[in-house]
């Protein structure tokens, strides 16, 4: 299964807040291992524009750490995973997801989500309502 992820960085990390971030790191893997790496400005991209800008990357998965929780439903509307609230050196945390041992975090209560199910499961693609729109 192949996927493509999105990273907004910042000095090697990730970025504190996609929606004033200045680069973007895409990432395609195939099951677990890196195909293509590359690195973006898109700090020239609104921020309300940045979803669509997204999918028209064809990406599947957003890893970042602060989001809005607008700009975080437009990203869900375009089909696209979110993974947010997550920090650290960029390649540290991609491992993470990619193994599916990130923890998310809920950011109205700042913990984890709880089971291993939710919280760490690798990033899934191709949502049943979303096929159609890729």
């Amino acid at each position: 299964m192949t996927m493509r992820v999105a990273i907004p960085v910042f000095n090697g990390r990730i970025s504190p807040v996609f929606d004033w971030t200045n680069t973007l790191v895409v990432i395609d893997f195939d099951r677990h291992r890196e195909l293509r790496r590359e690195t973006m400005s898109i700090s020239g991209i609104p921020p309300l524009a940045r979803p669509g800008h997204l999918q028209q990357l064809r990406v599947d998965v957003l890893v970042c750490g602060g989001i809005s929780r607008q700009l975080c439903q437009l990203v869900e509307h375009q089909c696209i995973s979110v993974f947010p609230w997550l920090s650290g050196e960029l390649d540290a945390v991609l491992e993470q997801v990619v193994a599916g041992e990130a923890a998310v975090a809920d950011p109205d209560r700042g913990t984890d989500t709880g089971s291993p199910d939710q919280s760490a499961s690798t990033p899934q693609t191709g949502r049943t309502e979303c096929q159609t729109r890729k």
